[in-house]
């Protein structure tokens, strides 16, 4: 029986469940339960790799392994930077996701409201990674949709010494200045 959950938060409204949903990588994760407004799909998209290197020094990834256009989660016109660690993979995504895109999502699991250096965010699990690998991710809301901070551990036999939450928690307070809003 799966438990639902609904909270508000900042223009977020989260309902996820504790069942996961059957994966499918290669659908378009962008498939809206409703319209954006046309003003925010018309604005060009935030840069990720813009975040200043002395940022990005300050959480767990290795600067020098800076990758524009990282591939990650399968998002549809979405723009993204990758750094990595020994670990894990830390990638920013920009996109014009709105909130009904993230709850929506049948490949989005876990939904819940959390904050992160005082700034309000969707974080949630989901179904593009490897059965030896843990993901997690933050959704910020933004002027032109949402930036998604991500974070994926390398696969591994072990499981890993710390949750992905805790790390990307840890990593992405160093990040949500330097988001837009």
């Amino acid at each position: 029986m799966a438990a639902v959950l609904a909270v508000a938060v900042s223009g977020f409204v989260a309902t996820g469940c504790s069942t996961t949903a059957a994966s499918q990588a290669d659908s378009d994760l962008s498939v809206a339960t409703s319209s954006p407004k046309p003003p925010a799909r018309a604005m060009p998209l935030w840069d990720p790799c813009s975040i200043p290197g002395v940022v990005v020094d300050k959480t767990g990834v290795e600067l020098g392994t800076e990758t524009p256009d990282f591939v990650g989660m399968p998002l549809t016109d979405a723009k993204t930077c990758g750094w990595s660690a020994s670990n894990y993979d830390l990638v920013v995504y920009s996109t014009h996701l709105m909130p009904n895109d993230i709850q929506g999502n049948p490949h989005f699991r876990d939904i819940r409201s959390v904050v992160v250096a005082n700034r309000p965010a969707l974080m949630f699990g989901d179904d593009f990674v490897a059965t030896n690998s843990r993901s997690c991710n933050l959704a910020f809301p933004i002027y032109q949709g949402a930036t998604l901070v991500s974070l994926v551990t390398t696969p591994s036999t072990r499981a890993p010494k710390e949750d992905a939450c805790v790390t990307l928690t840890r990593d992405a307070a160093f990040l949500v200045d330097e988001l837009p809003r």
